[in-house]
């Protein structure tokens, strides 16, 4: 699962440095329209610095800074994948009619990719948390700990699925569709008998299945009855957004 996520990446990163080098008319994409805002390289170099700092940390076996520093790392990415949702859905007319690929790209790479991220590292520090009670601090019990962290997990994970399908966020985050895969591969990590637990990673894995078959559903029929409507965020986000495509014609008529 490790490899998964980091190939999955190194992926993403290849397609990265090509946003760099490409150009519409008059101006390179990286300025507009800009899908990776500065916001989100911040927060990536950030979220780098974090990943080095909590490997010494891991295997210094300083579980409880390490614990910090893993959500620190899921928090500096919720942040990339936010402004990128944002910059997205506030350019994305624009970049479909003129660059769909890029538009596409972005979406399956760049979203996707930091879903399945997110995923795992959240994944992670519920095990950095469980590490931390079970052999440093209060020392509880294994079996107890292990079924606090899987019902935190499932409580993220029914939040998530409201979050996504239910709420304004929905248009923002329609076509990331990687974390429930995701989900549905980690329990398989966690089996162990004789143990209670089995039966609650039972009921995860079952939940991570059925959530993933209503999202792919949700997602299919949204797209095919309720397109996004690039010009709502727009308006509300970005209002001169018909100027700086009346300045493009300006400057390049072609």
């Amino acid at each position: 699962m490790n490899l998964y996520t980091y190939v999955h990446v190194k992926i993403e990163m290849l397609y990265v440095p090509h946003l760099f080098c490409c150009r519409y008319k008059h101006e390179y994409v990286y300025v507009f329209p800009n899908a990776l805002p500065t916001p989100f390289w911040v927060a990536w170099i950030i979220n780098l610095g974090l990943n080095i700092g909590w490997q010494f940390l891991y295997d210094g076996r300083h579980m409880i800074p390490a614990a910090v520093f893993m959500a620190l790392i899921v928090i500096s990415l919720i942040v990339c994948l936010a402004t990128t949702y944002f910059r997205t859905c506030r350019d994305g007319a624009w970049m479909k009619d003129n660059m769909p690929g890029d538009l596409y790209a972005v979406r399956l790479l760049c979203h996707n990719g930091l879903g399945i991220y997110i995923t795992f590292t959240t994944v992670l520090f519920f095990l950095n948390l469980g590490i931390c009670l079970v052999y440093w601090g209060s020392k509880l019990n294994q079996v107890d700990v292990t079924t606090g962290l899987f019902s935190g997990l499932a409580f993220l994970m029914l939040v998530w699925f409201v979050l996504e399908n239910f709420t304004p966020l929905e248009p923002y985050c329609r076509y990331t569709i990687t974390i429930w895969p995701t989900l549905i591969v980690i329990p398989g990590h966690f089996w162990n008998k004789d143990d209670r637990n089995d039966i609650y990673n039972a009921v995860l894995l079952g939940l991570a299945c059925l959530f993933c078959l209503l999202r792919f559903i949700i997602v299919l029929v949204n797209h095919r009855r309720k397109p996004i409507d690039y010009g709502t965020f727009q308006q509300s986000t970005n209002p001169f957004f018909v100027d700086q495509n009346v300045l493009i014609t300006r400057i390049d008529p072609n």
